[in-house]
């Protein structure tokens, strides 16, 4: 239904999966752009689609307007899913005291949640999903606020190394970000103890995250961290 020349956005290559993908079927009709470079290069080299790269925009929601909200130490807030490695955050609340645990927040893949998370006690601290609201809240409280962690342990073949509206929103709101080795490696634009924290380079995962989180968040971490947004809302995409 789409014309001709229409502008499309590739977020990531989940977006191009499936045996009747009718966007896949279409794409080399449209002008694409991409919000990572890892997603461009995806694109280019597996489906011979040039995109332009653009990090995408990030709006300065208002802050005031906050009223109720959670005080939660650490947060996932990502689906729940094979590609974001929730059982890796289960294993870290496992060694975790009650007030440092993560609390989990989003849409969930039953079959993940069957396969991977039912012998971790994933149904104590997942709290289902929330409305795709700025700022983000649940049950009408605010989730980021009172939040010193964000942690996201997302994998994905073909993608990486930049942002998530997730990362962006956890950074506005002073929540320093947990990552893998192995999405932060895919790009340059975080840094192990620099913006942000980064596991993955022990077998033991769970351990490391356990680790980051026992400790107060260091304050340079969430400032140079802040460096980041800039570009996002600073970008023009007309």
């Amino acid at each position: 239904m789409l014309p001709d020349g229409t502008t499309v956005v590739v977020h990531a290559p989940t977006e191009l999966t499936g045996k009747d993908n009718k966007l896949l079927k279409n794409i080399q009709r449209f002008e694409v752009i991409t919000i990572r470079k890892t997603v461009r290069d995806f694109l280019e080299n597996t489906h011979q689609v040039k995109s332009t790269f653009l990090v995408h925009p990030f709006y300065e929601y208002p802050l005031d307007t906050i009223k109720d909200k959670y005080n939660y130490h650490a947060l996932s807030i990502s689906r729940i899913d094979f590609d974001k490695h929730t059982d890796l955050i289960l294993k870290a609340n496992v060694l975790l005291p009650e007030d440092k645990k993560i609390q989990i927040f989003g849409a969930e893949n039953r079959l993940y949640v069957h396969h991977k998370l039912k012998e971790l006690n994933f149904h104590e601290y997942w709290h289902g999903k929330f409305p795709k609201t700025l700022p983000l809240s649940h049950d009408d409280k605010d989730l980021l606020t009172e939040c010193n962690y964000i942690v996201d342990m997302s994998i994905i073949k073909g993608d990486g190394g930049g942002t998530q509206y997730t990362f962006l929103e956890a950074i506005y709101q002073d929540c320093a970000l947990v990552l893998h080795k192995e999405w932060v490696d895919q790009g340059d634009t975080f840094k192990d103890k620099y913006n942000c924290y980064v596991v993955g380079y022990t077998d033991d995962v769970g351990k490391e995250i356990a680790d980051i989180l026992r400790k107060p968040v260091d304050k340079k971490i969430l400032q140079n961290a802040k460096l980041l947004l800039k570009d996002h809302i600073d970008i023009d995409y007309l």
